[in-house]
C-alpha cells in the first residue's frame, strides 16, 4: 500500500520532474549541448523512479527504469540520438504524466505502457560501433558536469588526474578503517574530487572489497602505489589516468560557464506549505482587516491622540502584513506556461503541421488561484491558434509564408492587471464567415452585421454553440469551448478581446487581475450612502465647473485634460434618494461638481457623486 502520507509530496515532486524531462526533451530536438540535456533528463527520471519505488507504483517505477537505461547508453555514447528515440521519450514522459494524474485523481494506476517500455528496450539493443563503445567502456566513472571542470583545469594547469582503486583482501576485518587510511595516505599527496561508493558509505562499510577514488596530485602514480600498498589487509592497487572524451571536455567548459553565472545568483531558501492553510491565513486576514475598519471607525468618533495614535501603527503594520500575505500567494505564471511546448509539439505532428511556440514573461507573477484556473482555457486558445490560425506547410508556402508556423504566448504587468496575449502567424480570421455563420444562428441581422466592426463582429465568437470549423475534427468544430474560456477569465474578474488581420494572423488578449484577495479601495460617499470605488480602477478625483459639461447626442459629457469623457450620474445609476443639503454645500454643489475618472477597458469614464 502506498504510503499516503507523502501522496501530496509525490505527486507535487513528480510533476516538477516531468515538467523538466519535457523542457529537456525539447532543448535535444534543437541540437545544442546534447549531454547536458540528457543528464538532465537522466537525473529527472532517475529521481522519480525512487519516488515511484517508494511509493510503491510498480508500472511508473518499470517505466522509468527503462528510460534510464537509454538515457544512460546516450549519455555514456554507447547510443546514438535519433529523432524517433526523442518521439518515444515524449511518449514515456506522457504516459508518466498521465499515470501522476491518475494518481492526483485517486484512480488506479493501472495504464498498458508495455508498448513504450518494449520500444525503448529495443532500442539499447542497438548500440553504435564498436569502437566508440569500447571508448566509452574505458571511462568506467560517470563524471559530474562540475567534476569533469575540476579535472580539466587540473590536467590544464599541469597536475595529475588518477582513478585509484583499491581492493580489500577476502579475510580484512575492519575494511572502513583501512579504507580511511588510505584516504588519509592520499590526502597527504592530493586532492580526492570523486570517491566510489560515496564517503558516507565508505564510513559506514556499506561496500564489497574495493573502491575507487579519483585524486587530483603532482605526484607519480609509482610514489602512490608504494605508499597506498604499505597498507595492510590490501590486495590490489591499480592507478589509471583520468583522460576526459572531447565531449566530456565541451561538457566541462559549458559546466564551467554555467558555474560563474549561478555564483552570481544568491540562493534562497524555500518551505512547501498546504495551500490550505494559505486560505486559511487570508481568511483570518480579511476577517482581521474588516475588524480594523471598525477600529477606525470608532477612534475617529473618540478622537483620543492616544487610541488614533495606537491605530494608525495598527494600519502601517497590517498594510505591511498584507503585502507579505499576497506576495506568497503570487505564483509565477511559468509553472502553466512549462506544459505547453511539448503539448504544441505533439498536436502539430498530429494535424501534419509544422508550429514553433516563442513564449515570453514566465516570471509574470499572479495570484495562485487564478493560475490554477487558467490552464485549461489557454490550452484551449492555444489548441483553436493550431488548429484554426496555423495553414498547412503547403498552404504557408503558396501564399509566401515559411513553412514553419509560429505560434507566440506572453504574459506582462500593466497597471494592476496582468496580460497574457496569445497570437499566431496563420491565415488570421474571416470575417466573411464570421458574418454568415453569426446570421445564420441568429446572433445578428443581415442589415446590423454590415456596420459592425471587426472587433465587433469577432467577439460573436464566444457565443454559445459558435464554430466556423468546415468540418469537426478530435481537436475542435463542434463550437463548444470559446464561450466557456470567456466564462472563465469573466468569473476570476478578467476579460478577452480578439484582434485579427485576415492572411497575417489572430490575437486573443485576456486581461487579468493580480489577486482576488484584497483589494484596496476608495471610500465615497454619495447623498447618505457610501460606496467602494476599487483603486486598480481609478485615475484621479477632480472637480470641476459645471461650465465643463457638454451633451452630446442625448450623453452628458465632461471636458476634461483635453478629453471628452463620459459622465455617470451615480444618484442615478444606483437610484440613490436626495437629502436635503446645508445653504454652504448646496452652494457649492450649483457651482463645482466632484467626479472620479476611472477606467473602463482601455477607456476611461467618470462617475459623478
Amino acid at each position: 500500500m502506498a504510503q499516503h502520507e507523502y501522496l501530496h509530496l509525490f505527486i507535487e515532486e513528480s510533476f516538477e520532474h516531468l515538467q523538466n524531462v519535457q523542457q529537456h526533451l525539447l532543448a535535444l530536438e534543437q541540437e545544442e549541448e546534447v549531454l547536458l540535456h540528457i543528464e538532465e533528463i537522466f537525473r529527472s527520471a532517475h529521481t522519480l523512479k525512487g519516488m515511484a519505488a517508494t511509493m510503491e507504483y510498480k508500472t511508473i517505477t518499470e517505466l522509468t527504469h527503462t528510460m534510464e537505461n537509454v538515457l544512460d547508453g546516450l549519455r555514456k555514447e554507447e547510443l546514438s540520438l535519433q529523432p524517433a528515440m526523442i518521439d518515444v521519450l515524449f511518449q514515456a514522459a506522457d504516459a508518466l504524466e498521465e499515470m501522476v494524474r491518475d494518481i492526483e485523481r485517486g484512480e488506479e494506476n493501472d495504464r498498458d505502457v508495455s508498448t513504450i517500455v518494449l520500444q525503448l528496450e529495443q532500442m539499447t539493443k542497438h548500440p553504435t560501433s564498436s569502437m566508440e563503445s569500447a571508448a566509452v567502456a574505458s571511462m568506467e566513472i560517470d563524471y559530474f558536469p562540475f567534476e569533469r571542470t575540476v579535472i580539466e583545469q587540473a590536467v590544464t594547469t599541469g597536475l595529475n588526474v588518477y582513478e585509484i582503486t583499491v581492493t580489500f583482501e577476502a579475510s580484512a576485518v575492519l575494511k572502513a578503517v583501512r579504507a580511511f587510511m588510505v584516504v588519509q595516505k592520499l590526502d597527504e599527496y592530493g586532492e580526492m574530487v570523486k570517491s566510489i561508493p560515496s564517503a558516507e558509505d565508505i564510513e559506514n562499510d556499506q561496500f564489497d572489497q574495493s573502491i575507487t577514488l579519483v585524486y587530483v596530485t603532482d605526484t607519480a602514480a609509482g610514489t602512490l602505489q608504494n605508499e597506498v600498498e604499505r597498507i595492510s589487509e590490501i590486495e590490489h592497487v591499480l592507478i589509471q589516468p583520468v583522460q576526459l572524451t572531447k565531449t566530456q571536455q565541451k561538457e566541462a567548459r559549458s559546466s564551467q560557464k554555467e558555474k560563474k553565472q549561478e555564483e552570481k545568483v544568491e540562493l534562497t531558501k524555500t518551505v512547501r506549505i498546504n495551500t490550505d492553510r494559505m486560505e486559511l491565513l487570508m481568511n483570518l486576514f480579511e476577517e482581521f482587516v474588516i475588524e480594523r475598519g471598525q477600529l477606525e471607525q470608532v477612534a475617529h468618533t473618540i478622537n483620543h491622540p492616544d487610541l488614533t495614535s495606537s491605530v494608525d501603527r495598527i494600519k502601517r503594520t497590517s498594510s505591511q502584513l498584507q503585502e507579505v500575505i499576497l506576495s506568497m500567494r503570487m505564483m509565477t505564471v511559468e509553472r502553466v506556461f512549462n506544459r505547453f511546448p511539448s503539448m504544441i509539439r505533439k498536436l502539430s505532428k498530429e494535424l501534419g503541421k509544422d508550429v514553433v511556440i516563442d513564449i515570453s514573461g514566465q516570471d509574470t507573477e499572479l495570484d495562485r488561484s487564478i493560475i490554477d484556473e487558467i490552464g485549461d482555457p489557454l490550452v484551449h486558445l492555444l489548441r483553436n491558434a493550431i488548429d484554426h490560425g496555423i495553414e498547412t506547410p503547403s498552404v504557408r508556402k503558396q501564399v509566401g509564408k515559411p513553412e514553419k508556423g509560429r505560434v507566440t504566448l506572453e504574459a506582462y504587468h500593466r497597471g494592476n492587471h496582468v496580460y497574457i496575449d496569445i497570437g499566431d502567424d496563420g491565415a488570421g480570421i474571416n470575417r466573411e464567415r464570421v458574418m454568415k455563420k453569426a446570421i445564420e444562428n441568429n446572433l445578428i441581422s443581415e442589415s446590423d452585421a454590415a456596420s459592425r466592426s471587426d472587433f465587433d463582429l469577432f467577439q460573436l465568437l464566444f457565443a454559445p454553440g459558435f464554430s466556423t470549423a468546415k468540418e469537426v475534427t478530435d481537436v475542435s468544430g463542434r463550437g463548444v469551448g470559446l464561450d466557456v474560456v470567456k466564462q472563465t477569465f469573466e468569473q476570476l474578474g478578467g476579460k478577452i478581446i480578439i484582434q485579427s488581420e485576415e492572411g497575417k494572423g489572430s490575437t486573443f488578449s485576456i486581461q487579468l487581475p493580480l489577486t482576488l484577495s484584497i483589494m484596496d479601495v476608495l471610500l465615497i460617499q454619495c447623498e447618505e450612502e457610501i460606496y467602494g470605488i476599487p483603486t486598480s480602477q481609478l485615475i484621479e478625483t477632480a472637480i470641476a465647473p459645471h461650465e465643463d459639461k457638454i451633451v452630446m447626442q442625448g450623453q452628458v459629457m465632461l471636458q476634461y485634460r483635453g478629453q471628452i469623457i463620459p459622465v455617470i450620474e451615480l444618484k442615478e445609476a444606483f437610484q440613490v434618494p436626495i437629502q436635503p443639503k446645508a445653504a454652504e454645500e448646496a452652494h457649492f454643489e450649483d457651482t463645482f461638481t466632484s467626479y472620479l475618472i476611472v477606467k473602463h477597458g482601455k477607456k476611461s469614464s467618470c462617475n459623478r457623486r
